[in-house]
């Protein structure tokens, strides 16, 4: 009884751990991009593979995925990623939508930052971006400059405007270079990086072009900062969620007028937000096992 009551409790803290999104983000459900329906066990992806258990995708969106990492950064022998690709950071931004976590991090408001490194149409959605992945995976944009980039060109009509529907790198391709293209020395990091991430046809596959990528801070805003800025950089809890369109006179709620039942995540935040858990019970469970 007493060698298996300590394995008992660890899997009861595991347990705890991972139950703390369980709730969907708004109106009982949350759907994921690629597929329309809730996160659910894919058959095996070999790219985002961390989400074999439950995933956004299929199979067919993993392999798209890999596709076009491979291609973003065939910049030739010299340059050729060396290690695990995965930890790349724009691998761990396309495969963000297999990302079960992925309903969570969106914030139904539209992306106006006006230093959108995009020339051409607005996103409709904004997808809450982790300051500490931002500045750590992204940064100053150096780490990108020494090889660059094969950025997809985007699709132009007549009058300068994108042409949807249209796979990527199917109207060629630029050669970029984040510092000379992207970073203003007038601007703060947060805007220089979100003018990055935000370049035409950059971001993650199937979600590139809709979603405007914000850098918030990992941390619940206060009250002061949800009443100051109607696009706080901070995570807006469900009281405030549900309380947005009578403090800021808009909603942000879909056509189904539910509520929302969780609060906002960010983007790389939830690898670390389970262990809060877990940790919160391990003196508890040295104290058992000392007795």
């Amino acid at each position: 009884m007493i060698g298996r009551t300590p394995v008992a409790l660890v899997l009861l803290c595991a347990s705890l751990a991972f139950s703390q999104s369980d709730n969907p983000p708004y109106d009982g459900y949350g759907t994921c991009v690629m597929t329309g329906r809730v996160p659910e066990e894919p058959r095996s992806l070999s790219f985002c593979y961390k989400f074999n258990e439950n995933a956004c995708c299929v199979p067919g969106g993993d392999a798209e995925n890999a596709e076009l990492f491979t291609t973003l950064t065939d910049l030739g022998l010299a340059c050729r990623v060396r290690g695990d690709v995965r930890e790349h950071p724009f691998a761990q931004l396309y495969c963000l939508n297999c990302d079960p976590k992925q309903p969570y991090y969106v914030r139904n408001l539209e992306y106006t930052n006006s230093a959108d490194g995009s020339a051409t149409d607005g996103r409709g959605q904004t997808l809450l971006v982790c300051n500490e992945w931002a500045e750590s995976k992204i940064g100053d944009g150096t780490r990108f400059d020494e090889c660059g980039l094969l950025k997809s060109s985007p699709c132009i009509d007549g009058d300068g405007n994108a042409i949807g529907d249209r796979d990527p790198y199917v109207c060629g391709d630029d050669i970029i270079i984040p510092t000379r293209d992207y970073y203003d020395d007038s601007r703060s990091l947060v805007e220089n990086i979100e003018a990055f991430l935000n370049a035409d046809e950059l971001g993650t596959p199937n979600m590139a072009g809709d979603y405007g990528y914000y850098v918030v801070n990992n941390a619940p805003c206060t009250d002061a900062e949800f009443e100051a800025n109607p696009n706080p950089r901070c995570l807006m809890t469900v009281d405030q969620l549900n309380r947005y369109d009578t403090v800021h006179g808009v909603s942000i709620k879909d056509a189904t007028g539910g509520s929302y039942t969780s609060d906002e995540m960010c983007f790389n935040a939830a690898t670390t937000a389970t262990l809060v858990p877990f940790l919160a019970l391990v003196p508890a469970l040295l104290a058992f096992l000392v007795l």
